[in-house]
């Protein structure tokens, strides 16, 4: 049924995608991902205190994932609830403090609800964490240069071209959770696979392949959320409705 669930709710059908995860709740499986596909349809239809609800009762189930911190975070921005995004997130950091996704999702709520100096500080501490992180040189490079700080920015952005050189644009986007880099490799792998497989199949076509293979571009990540791509799912539709 979960299974089931999924598909609904990739093809947008969101309230057939409830029906199918409260069938699985009821029949007693109460893994972490039924609770979230429920959550993630239901701020999908726009139902967020329902949402916070299914999330507060995963929560108290699971009480030390920090993911789900990250989560509830996201609903309540979108709910305008900031000092419970804050500490929701803060939460997320002291549950799973050697994670970087965590300070640089936390330093991306803190930009966007204007606190710069405090998203600064998460931004630095995700890159010391994951110093070939793009999207966090990239989102730190921009607020640098909201503050003034043009060399730093500089820098940030030098460091995100050359980690994502597709990058044809800079704009503030939501950090990359762990499951999307599990995602980004795979699909790396896949690709380069295929190149291979390609180039042995036209053994006298001189062709010069690209020593690495990149995915369309680092920053469609909203396009197949997964895990923690929620949080950045949630994060995209409440900036264009909100």
């Amino acid at each position: 049924m979960l299974a089931k669930a999924k598909e609904y709710f990739k093809k947008g059908a969101f309230e057939q995608a409830i029906q199918e995860i409260d069938a699985t709740l009821a029949s007693g499986e109460h893994q972490i991902e039924n609770y979230l596909i429920k959550a993630k349809s239901l701020v999908k239809l726009e139902q967020h205190a329902a949402g916070l609800g299914v999330l507060d009762d995963v929560i108290n189930l699971h009480p030390t994932n920090a993911q789900l911190y990250g989560e509830r975070a996201v609903v309540f921005f979108l709910m305008k609830q900031q000092g419970e995004a804050i500490s929701d997130l803060n939460k997320a950091v002291e549950l799973d403090p050697d994670n970087p996704y965590r300070y640089a999702s936390r330093g991306f709520i803190h930009e966007r609800l204007g606190n710069d100096n405090e998203a600064a500080l998460d931004y630095e501490k995700a890159l010391q964490l994951d110093p070939e992180d793009a999207i966090t040189h990239n989102n730190l490079g921009l607020l640098h240069e909201k503050m003034g700080r043009k060399d730093k920015a500089k820098k940030h952005y030098k460091k995100a071209d050359n980690l994502d050189p597709k990058r044809k644009k800079k704009h503030n986007v939501p950090p990359k959770s762990e499951k999307d880099k599990e995602v980004e490799a795979a699909s790396v792998k896949e690709q380069k696979q295929q190149a291979q497989v390609k180039k042995q199949a036209e053994p006298t076509k001189q062709t010069k392949l690209s020593g690495t293979t990149y995915l369309k571009t680092l920053f469609s990540i909203f396009s197949n959320q997964q895990e923690m791509k929620s949080f950045l799912e949630f994060i995209k539709n409440g900036f264009k409705q909100k």
